[in-house]
């Protein structure tokens, strides 16, 4: 996308996708996803997001590039046919870019020559930029090697992780993994086509977690609020592989004619808590700082 690309988001159909009580607060909602579309509006592209009806009494105020609009009239479809008359009011080959998962807006936008993306798509380009301050897990260990030793621990004692992932329709999975620390990464392989696979495919927001057996802590928790990368590059893939086979004496490059889904997290918060003669003993670090921010009860 570069500058002169013209950006236009159904706003009403991308608050719809996301299942946080919208409908108990439309304006509220609105908002919110202006707050989100904000920071995209700072880079490339002329922003635009139409809502449907008039706007309401406390309606959220543009920001910066985003331009924010109500459809002039109330009923179906007005903010998408706002849209479409803004596609057509452009001079004859603008790039254009609409967000939309309403099919009939998708039919009536590639007619005008826009490319149209679905809402997931923009739920997930904000999540990434709401977090774009990763750290792979040996920047993370080399800025907190106590906080870093403690969740390494914690994670070899069992050899899993649990990693929560977000479901298609919006309610939280969990699932235990295996994960592989290897060349400064740690790294999640799964079953090709699993359903955490696809979840983090399509929105790479996640959590893991040591597993927990006890309610009083004995050894602590400890958590990771992450995005996960999917691995395609073919050399990274084999080096994993190989350094897999070493450690296990096995890997999935064994299997031929089985592919594999594989993963690395970059990290964008960790925090440990353990109970400690009665007071809470806490740690916790975030992208970008070079020590823990936070210890102690």
């Amino acid at each position: 996308m570069d500058r002169a690309t013209r950006v236009f988001v159904d706003g009403n159909n991308v608050m719809g996708s996301r299942p946080d009580g919208w409908w108990r607060d439309r304006a509220g909602a609105a908002r919110r996803l202006i707050a989100d579309l904000t920071p995209l509006a700072r880079g490339p592209g002329a922003w635009t997001v139409v809502f449907d009806g008039p706007p309401p009494d406390e309606a959220a105020q543009p920001v910066g590039g985003l331009i924010v609009e109500y459809a002039p009239r109330h009923g179906a479809d007005a903010a998408d046919d706002r849209i479409v008359e803004l596609l057509s009011g452009l001079p004859p080959g603008t790039d254009a870019v609409v967000y939309t998962s309403d099919r009939r807006l998708r039919e009536r936008a590639i007619v005008l020559g826009a490319r149209v993306e679905g809402a997931s798509a923009l739920l997930r380009a904000i999540a990434e930029g709401a977090m774009s301050e990763t750290a792979s897990w040996g920047e993370f260990e080399a800025a907190s090697p106590e906080l870093a030793r403690l969740g390494r621990g914690l994670f070899d004692e069992t050899g899993l992780v649990m990693l929560g992932t977000i479901r298609k329709d919006g309610f939280p999975r969990v699932s235990p993994v295996e994960f592989f620390i290897f060349s400064g990464e740690l790294y999640l392989g799964m079953i090709w086509q699993s359903y955490k696979a696809q979840d983090l495919k399509r929105d790479p927001r996640c959590m893991l977690m040591s597993t927990v057996h006890d309610k009083q802590l004995p050894d602590g928790e400890f958590k990771m609020a992450c995005i996960a990368t999917e691995v395609t590059d073919e050399a990274e893939r084999k080096a994993w592989a190989s350094a897999l086979l070493e450690h296990m004496g096995w890997s999935p490059e064994d299997d031929d004619d089985e592919p594999y889904d594989l993963f690395k997290i970059g990290i964008v918060t960790a925090s440990f808590a353990k109970i400690e003669n009665e007071d809470w003993y806490r740690l916790f670090w975030r992208a970008g700082d070079q020590a823990e921010l936070a210890r102690g009860g």
